[in-house]
């Protein structure tokens, strides 16, 4: 092949690599899990159960949520593959890391978990879970629980446990603190001690109640779902009751704060109002300066048209003059509305002053008397204000 048909064939090569380049891509992306490339995600195979099949959806969807939550990857339950039918077809009888890693390759996955839930009077859950592309054993959990109840409020924090490859307790531990201090706390309807307190208790629902002399009893229902946890709750004080069944605060305020309130507020009000009437005065008056001039006037277009028809000089005179009177009689008008315009531009300014500062000495009157005579009761489904006049 001489030089000139080589470089042709070199040319017409290149350009065929060109050409079929897109395909080899896309082939290699459609090919890419069955080459064993997994994709960044979680199955779960379905959790085989016999005894207590009631419970299997809710362990699979707990595990779910916090393999989703604590892996940042998409997580599902497997539809297609079992664990029974995982271990008769790859032969992973003894659930090794190996061979189920060659179940999670197969069905394109980087972290395969599954479990099994037996017993009968004790509930036993066995949790397992292994990398794919490292084929390691990394996720193991063994728990027993006697009571379902139980079991069913600890899961979240068994998942947790499982998904975050830490040994799982049974109970937690809650720190109850309290604003102020030396409250009494009861649980479930046990003294448990004064506060601050470091409590064990079971995961679940707990029905706590928390008291102290001159304080309001607290009561809530709290939920354990974290291993440490620490609580803080600040009570309210105890309104004094008096008789006829009302209350009033413990100190008895002066009275001076609410009648200074009263009185700077009616005056700011009285202020206000009048500053509101001079200033519309003010924009009455200012329309009427800025209306057509009095050269616009009918007499005075009257009069010119008669001194311009006019045939003696004497006429014509005549009308000017009666026309300069009636500018002369205007002049003082207009010199008067322009007084009036700043009079009661000035009146209207001074009584706003004077309005906002009387309603501002009217605010802190108020503040003064019912900010401290006053008490405000904030609890889990009312707010009351209580006060006294």
């Amino acid at each position: 092949m001489d030089k000139r048909n080589k470089r042709k064939y070199n040319v017409r090569v290149k350009n065929q690599l060109w050409v079929w380049l897109p395909y080899y891509l896309l082939g290699t992306m459609w090919l890419a899990p069955s080459m064993g490339w997994a994709r960044d995600k979680a199955i779960i195979l379905p959790i085989e159960s016999i005894t207590h099949v009631d419970l299997v959806q809710e362990v699979q969807e707990h595990l779910t949520k916090t393999a989703s939550q604590t892996l940042q990857m998409p997580t599902e339950v497997s539809a297609k593959l079992g664990l029974d039918e995982a271990k008769l077809t790859f032969e992973c009888g003894d659930e090794s890391a190996e061979c189920m890693a060659t179940v999670g390759k197969t069905i394109n996955t980087r972290i395969l978990l599954w479990g099994t839930l037996t017993g009968r009077n004790k509930l036993n859950l066995r949790l397992r879970g292994v990398n794919v592309s490292s084929k390691r054993l990394e996720y193991s959990l063994d728990v027993s629980f006697s009571d379902k109840t139980m079991f069913r409020n600890s899961l979240p924090a068994i998942m947790k446990a499982f998904i975050q490859r830490r040994p799982f307790a049974a109970q937690a531990n809650l720190r109850v603190t309290t604003v102020p201090s030396g409250a009494s706390i009861v649980v479930d309807g046990e003294a448990r001690g004064l506060s601050p307190v470091d409590l064990t208790l079971e995961y679940g629902r707990h029905r706590l109640e928390i008291t102290v002399q001159g304080y309001e009893t607290q009561r809530q229902t709290i939920e354990i779902e974290e291993n440490t946890e620490t609580r803080n709750f600040r009570l309210m004080p105890r309104a004094s009751p008096v008789l006829d069944g009302e209350y009033t605060s413990t100190k008895d305020n002066p009275r001076w704060p609410l009648w200074l309130g009263v009185s700077m507020g009616a005056a700011g009000l009285t202020a206000t109002a009048l500053g509101l009437y001079y200033g519309l005065e003010n924009q009455s008056i200012d329309k009427e300066l800025k209306q057509r001039p009095i050269t616009d006037n009918a007499q005075i277009t009257e009069l010119r048209m008669r001194r311009d028809a006019a045939s003696s000089q004497a006429d014509k005179d005549k009308y000017s003059q009666d026309i300069s009177a009636i500018y002369t009689e205007y002049e003082p008008y207009k010199k008067r509305r322009q007084e009036d315009f700043s009079n009661t531009k000035m009146k209207a300014n001074i009584l706003y002053s004077l309005g906002g500062v009387a309603l501002c000495v009217s605010a802190y009157g108020f503040f003064k008397y019912f900010g401290e005579s006053t008490q405000v009761s904030i609890g889990p489904n009312q707010v009351s204000l209580e006060g006294s006049f």
